[in-house]
């Protein structure tokens, strides 16, 4: 749907309504364009976002290659979306807790903040020289190994996962740092 056939909606119900439209269907309406634009961005050229991109429970399939978000990155609940974008570069969090079809992460993120995976259960490895600014949330993941280089700036959650099942705690920080890697705070299970 063009820019313009969603405009054109919007201010048919406007007129029909006589009064100002639940802020919900104008918040679906933006998004849904928002998702179209995304998928329709060309290959090769960077999509650059400033502030809180939100993409919450929406159909997104695909991402534009070269993603660049100035803030916060919100996939949470996005059924559809299998796979993330090379080079995607975040300065905020990232969210993709309940994309259950999403496989697993670039070797090239980059993220500013907080990772939450939290029941993507097809994903079961890390990229390595992964650097986590905040929290990193695993929970409901199945992830085996923790990837080299690990940093964990914050907590580390591993409720639900075979790290928590196969290791202890103290296990698990003796791996992280004997590859490399560092957790600075607790271990959550």
């Amino acid at each position: 749907m063009k820019r313009e056939t969603i405009g054109n909606i919007l201010n048919f119900l406007k007129e029909k309504e006589g009064r100002k439209l639940p802020e919900a269907w104008v918040d679906l309406m933006k998004k849904l364009e928002l998702v179209r634009e995304l998928e329709a961005h060309p290959y090769g050229t960077q999509y650059r976002h400033e502030g809180y991109l939100d993409l919450y429970e929406t159909n997104i399939t695909k991402l534009p290659d070269d993603l660049y978000v100035d803030g916060i990155l919100d996939l949470r609940s996005c059924q559809y979306l299998t796979e993330l974008p090379d080079n995607l570069h975040v300065e905020g969090d990232l969210l993709l807790s309940g994309c259950k079809q999403l496989r697993g992460l670039p070797d090239n993120l980059y993220f500013d903040g907080s990772l939450d995976i939290r029941g993507c259960a097809k994903i079961t490895e890390l990229p390595d020289y992964l650097d986590v600014n905040g929290t990193l949330a695993l929970d409901g993941t199945n992830i085996t190994e923790l990837p080299d280089n690990l940093h964990v700036e914050v907590n580390l959650h591993i409720w639900r996962t075979p790290l928590a099942e196969k290791y202890t705690d103290e296990e698990i920080r003796n791996i992280i740092t004997s590859k490399g890697g560092k957790i600075k705070h607790d271990i959550v299970r």
